[in-house]
């Protein structure tokens, strides 16, 4: 494990030095997603983050609890508000069943699914 994880970090690193180099003032980051991840220590990532940025794709049946846990596990690892990069609104091709989603229900206003409101109180912003 620390052996990739160090490599991809030295990695970022070096095309951050080459992003700041031509933008100071940008804040320069890369995805998190789903944890565990035992390839990545994202305790030591988090320290070379200007902000943590989180991919968040809970599965159809996930409890609550889940995405919960990784959205307050995003916001300590700054102890500050992370960005929710990426989620899907719709069907995924990874997962081993992706049902259908009642996109027109969601579409009605103040109709959004749990797992995107359950961030909210977690501090992040997107």
């Amino acid at each position: 494990m620390r052996f990739q994880s160090e490599s991809l970090q030295n990695l970022f690193k070096m095309e951050k030095q080459i992003i700041k180099k031509h933008d100071s003032e940008t804040p320069v980051t890369t995805n998190f997603h789903s944890l565990p991840n035992k390839m990545i220590d994202y305790q030591k990532w988090a320290k070379d983050q200007d902000i943590i940025s989180y991919d968040s794709y809970p599965t159809y049946d996930a409890p609550t609890y889940k995405p919960a846990f990784l959205y307050d596990l995003m916001r300590s690892l700054k102890h500050q508000p992370f960005m929710l990069m990426e989620s899907a609104p719709s069907q995924v091709n990874w997962q081993p069943y992706s049902p259908l989603r009642d996109l027109d229900k969601w579409r009605q206003p103040n109709c959004r699914p749990w797992w995107l409101m359950v961030q909210i109180p977690f501090n992040s912003f997107n």
